[in-house]
């Protein structure tokens, strides 16, 4: 197959007074990289993130500085090549896997997905999102070099149906701070689990969290942070999450995709563990 060339715009990135100006181009193999997409969109055209050389250009005033940071974050490259698109399932663990020699570093787990010939790793965040820029930048390239794209997992301290406003706030705070770390790990997508009944309405539980998803997709579009968002289908029937309420959810709010869960759409109904029941589910 023909190699796919990347060229990148101007990458524009102030850190107080400094502008960092990152040239770059770059060439990918369809063959090494499995087909994979990085950014794919509803074109399949294939759209990456990316930082591999930068230069200290100059120093400029402050007047630039916020105008700089605004413009972007990112480099961006275009596929000129090709399209490229999805043709099989991808398989991947949750978190760096059992058998990587550092446990602890997901850039490690990234090669060893790709030693054991996986196609995807979540990046799991359950605990808080604790990771450094230097070690999301690794991360991103990377996932990048060996084609194995990355997902997230929020924390577990999220309820967007909280009887506090202040805990309320703070799952969106949550959601947010896993979104910029999972965007500049280059995941394109996060998942997490929205909220609890509480004895509350199910009606009135999806208003509540369909407010908050059009505050945080807000913030986010403020932020220039292009990331899926996507609510987990939930085991539990004290949690929010059923499929009708993913789906309609997903209708409602722009960057809002359902993360679906068989296992706990099994759970949750004593049903859809056939694969007549699979194919209902996703319309086949």
């Amino acid at each position: 197959s023909r190699p796919i060339t990347l060229i990148s715009y101007t990458y524009l990135l102030t850190l107080r007074a400094s502008v960092i100006i990152t040239l770059t181009s770059y060439i990918i193999d369809n063959n090494d990289h499995k087909g994979y997409n990085p950014r794919p969109q509803n074109n399949f055209y294939s759209i990456a993130y990316f930082t591999k050389y930068s230069i200290i250009l100059c120093d400029f005033s402050n007047l630039y500085s916020y105008l700089c940071i605004y413009i972007s974050k990112y480099l961006i490259f275009i596929c000129l090549g090709g399209i490229m698109k999805f043709d099989r399932l991808l398989f991947g663990t949750a978190g760096v896997p059992n058998t990587t020699a550092k446990k602890n570093s997901p850039i490690e787990g990234v090669k060893r997905i790709h030693e054991l010939g996986l196609d995807c790793m979540q990046l799991e965040f359950a605990h808080g999102v604790r990771m450094k820029e230097e070690v999301s930048s690794g991360l991103r390239k990377v996932s990048y070099e060996l084609g194995i794209p990355l997902t997230s997992h929020g924390p577990y301290y999220i309820n967007l149906n909280a009887r506090e406003q202040d805990k309320i706030d703070s799952s969106v705070e949550r959601i947010i701070q896993t979104a910029k770390i999972s965007d500049l790990c280059g995941a394109e997508s996060m998942t997490f689990h929205a909220a609890f009944y509480m004895k509350d309405s199910p009606f009135d539980v999806f208003d509540l969290v369909e407010k908050s998803m059009n505050v945080i997709e807000e913030r986010l579009n403020r932020l220039d942070i292009e990331i899926e968002l996507r609510p987990e289908l939930t085991g539990k029937t004290s949690q929010f999450g059923s499929l009708d309420e993913l789906i309609s959810l997903t209708k409602n709010v722009n960057s809002c995709r359902p993360c679906m869960d068989f296992s706990h759409l099994f759970a949750r109904t004593g049903k859809y563990n056939t694969e007549e029941e699979f194919d209902a589910v996703l319309g086949v």
